[in-house]
């Protein structure tokens, strides 16, 4: 009877221990996909792109430019999710890393700057949230 015991402790632990790799695989699998998935939301939306390229390579934005300002906000609340996706640490760094690039060349702009600090006065001014906090804190952290 004894051993007929052990068998069966054995088996439950061996049970145990396969649900724990089986759920270790799967998250991992899983945060690949969204880190994937995140990437090609980057990647495919083409305003984006423009919006980076515009600003790494020309290094200013027309800010009387009102099709860029409003294509910009997403291109913004893009990179604010980014942020926030780092600061909750769901983000790693080789997944971020990319990113973090990314962020830099744009929040270093000296005409974001300006713009951001104009969308912050705004927000301020009508006592409404500020919508890019995490860009804020980020830049504040990381970029001074």
């Amino acid at each position: 009877m004894e051993t007929y015991s052990i068998i069966l402790q054995t088996l439950a632990l061996l049970g145990v221990v396969i649900a724990l790799v089986t759920y270790i695989y799967s998250k991992k699998t899983s945060k690949a996909k969204f880190v994937h998935e995140l990437n090609l939301e980057y990647n495919s939306n083409k305003k984006y792109l423009e919006i980076f390229n515009k600003i790494e390579w020309e290094g200013e934005i027309d800010l009387k430019d009102e099709r860029f300002k409003y294509e910009a906000e997403g291109f913004f609340a893009f990179f604010e999710y980014i942020v926030y996706l780092r600061f909750n640490k769901i983000l790693h760094d080789n997944d971020f890393n990319i990113y973090r690039y990314m962020l830099i060349r744009v929040l270093t702009c000296n005409d974001i700057k300006v713009y951001l600090k104009q969308l912050e006065d705004f927000s301020s001014e009508r006592k409404i949230n500020f919508p890019y906090l995490n860009l804020k804190r980020y830049s504040e952290l990381y970029l001074k």
